[in-house]
């Protein structure tokens, strides 16, 4: 974990603002408001985390996650949990 110091947190953002900033859509049952704090690993992601899912090898991590939101590729949506 890094220094909680050294670096400047520049959020929080909304689900919405960071979907647009990366070119991402929000599900349908997606809060477009709700407020995003950090970025985290799968693993240790909470309810005001966003996570990033890349390689299908953590998949078990992307079904047990408690990230409020997940970047993945959109065939594998229904294979987040529906809080995610």
């Amino acid at each position: 974990m890094e220094h909680p110091g050294f670096f400047d947190r520049a959020g929080p953002f909304s689900l919405a603002d960071i979907a647009k900033a990366t070119g991402s859509e929000l599900r349908r049952s997606a809060d477009a408001g709700l407020m995003i704090e950090d970025v985290r690993p799968l693993s240790e992601a909470g309810p005001k985390h966003v996570s990033v899912l890349d390689n299908r090898k953590y998949m078990p991590q992307l079904e047990a996650t408690s990230a409020a939101a997940c970047l993945i590729l959109p065939v594998l949506e229904g294979r987040a949990p529906a809080h995610t």
